[in-house]
């Protein structure tokens, strides 16, 4: 071989190693760019999904009170004086394996009344306070973290607050006034049909009788909570043998006073069927036009026998040949849908007026002790109860004398739907319409309409509470007294429909 071919051979060898060098190269380049656009996109659509799904709460208002724990654990809680008793409940924290965190929105959910409080870390059954936190040396010498809610400029004070009593202690004012110079307000548009008095219904063969469903719901702790009925202030009760029903609105602010919200509108309830059930042969011979004047007479007698401190608002019904007779005391309510002509489409015919002292301070009835029982109430661990009543001017109070009485002519198919103000400052009358619509197209029996579209109510409303941008009945209705308030209104929701049939 001359030294010619020799030289070829190695160029060609050169050439050949150089380019293959090179496509490794870019084939690696290649592969490396598509590696980290495959890292990148898993990122930012999978472990990005998750991590959003579990700091969902990062758009909230109140993030600063977002309680963590970011250091290694088996298992984290927490306990303080925000909690009733104080130091008794402990709040899990949910772990982030995403984030490495572990973490409670309990202070963004729930409302807890402005100061300074006391909270510590169970850390695998071990109380620990949490060194990336403001820390505080309590009177007993302990030292626990330190968490200060600030007032929510947001908030509108419940409809059925306790603060009520207290107008001097808590800022707000006229809503204990001699009753001559209380208007009577209501939170909703008048527009709506108003009954006369004792019309007749039209004759449509056999009397009608209300088919009855309900569903409750207490406040929801947490967003993606279970709805239960459990710790709920509401009360209600249905009886379709005798044709009556009613709701009551317990004040679930109690709870902080030490008291069970719910015994006062549970026993008001149970006294109130009782002397129905009791007096129920005086319908049989009685004028018309006294059965609303002998429903005021039970619940008098109802409210008399009931002994278990709290408030509540009042709602009673009962249907008595076609004929509904209502008494309403406070802003729990109904309105009667009725089918058009054009089959599948409802109408409002009636809606009852919401009796309040002042926006978003209705009237109640209420229990309190008396005076000589301050000091066993005391003993008893309800010092901050007795401290409210001593400030509070008791002596001018709702009375089931002011009960607002109204009589209505029902027709086959008429919808009733009663509530507490939990649907209503969540829910528009259209939303009930469009809802009662959807129910009404499908081919089922009645008890199965009423129980069903009372438990889509319910949902819708909690569902519209916990939007915080959602321009609710309430927010308008707050607007128009000059109040500024955004979003649905959580509360405990009690719906019960009723439907008439012949």
């Amino acid at each position: 071989m001359n030294c010619d071919s020799i030289i070829n051979k190695l160029k060609k060898s050169f050439h050949s190693s150089v380019i293959k060098s090179i496509i490794k190269i870019a084939l690696k380049h290649k592969i490396r760019r598509l590696r980290t656009r495959s890292a990148v996109f898993i990122q930012k659509s999978i472990r990005g999904y998750f991590v959003r799904k579990d700091l969902y709460f990062i758009a909230h208002h109140k993030i600063s009170m977002l309680v963590k724990w970011p250091f290694p654990a088996k298992s984290v809680s927490i306990a303080g004086n925000f909690s009733n008793p104080p130091w008794q409940i402990q709040i899990p924290l949910k772990h982030s394996k995403y984030c490495n965190i572990f973490f409670t929105t309990y202070f963004l959910e729930n409302r807890i009344d402005p100061g300074r409080y006391y909270i510590k870390f169970i850390v695998d059954d071990e109380w620990i306070c949490n060194s990336s936190m403001m820390m505080a040396e309590d009177m007993d010498g302990n030292y626990n973290n330190v968490l200060i809610i600030i007032k929510d400029k947001r908030y509108v004070p419940r409809a059925h607050s306790t603060r009520n009593l207290a107008p001097d202690v808590f800022s707000i004012s006229k809503c204990i006034v001699p009753k001559n110079e209380i208007p009577r307000v209501s939170s909703v548009e008048n527009n709506f049909l108003r009954p006369i008095k004792l019309k007749k219904p039209e004759k449509h063969g056999k009397k009608l009788k209300l088919t009855f469903g309900y569903n409750l719901a207490a406040h929801p702790k947490t967003r993606f909570a279970p709805l239960d009925a459990q710790n709920t202030a509401d009360a209600f009760f249905i009886d379709e043998n005798l044709q009556i029903f009613g709701v009551a609105d317990g004040v679930g602010e109690w709870e902080t006073f030490g008291l069970d919200p719910g015994m006062f509108s549970k026993e008001l309830m149970g006294h109130f069927k009782d002397e129905y059930i009791s007096n129920t042969n005086t319908f049989k011979s009685i004028n018309k036009e006294e059965i609303c004047g002998i429903l005021k007479g039970f619940l008098e007698v109802a409210y008399n026998k009931t002994k278990s401190y709290g408030s509540s608002t009042v709602l009673l019904g009962v249907c008595h040949e076609s004929m509904l007779y209502t008494l309403c005391l406070g802003d729990s309510g109904y309105v009667i849908l009725r089918p058009r002509e054009r089959e599948g489409k409802l109408m409002e015919v009636f809606r009852s007026i919401e009796q309040q002292h002042s926006f978003n301070c209705p009237y109640q009835l209420a229990c309190f002790p008396d005076p000589s029982k301050y000091e066993k109430l005391s003993k008893q661990g309800l010092g901050s109860f007795v401290s409210l009543l001593k400030r509070s001017n008791l002596s001018m109070q709702d009375m089931p004398k002011d009960a607002q009485a109204e009589v209505f002519a029902l027709e086959p198919k008429d919808i009733i739907i009663s509530a507490s103000d939990g649907l209503f400052d969540n829910l528009f009358d259209e939303d009930l319409i469009k809802i009662s619509e959807q129910f009404g197209s499908y081919d089922i029996k009645p008890e199965e309409f009423c129980n069903r579209l009372a438990k889509e109510l319910v949902m819708k409303a909690i569902q519209k509470g916990w939007d915080t941008t959602y321009k609710s009945p309430f927010s308008k209705n707050a607007a128009r007294f000059g109040q500024r308030y955004i979003g649905g209104k959580l509360d405990d929701t009690t719906v019960i429909v009723a439907l008439a049939l012949e």
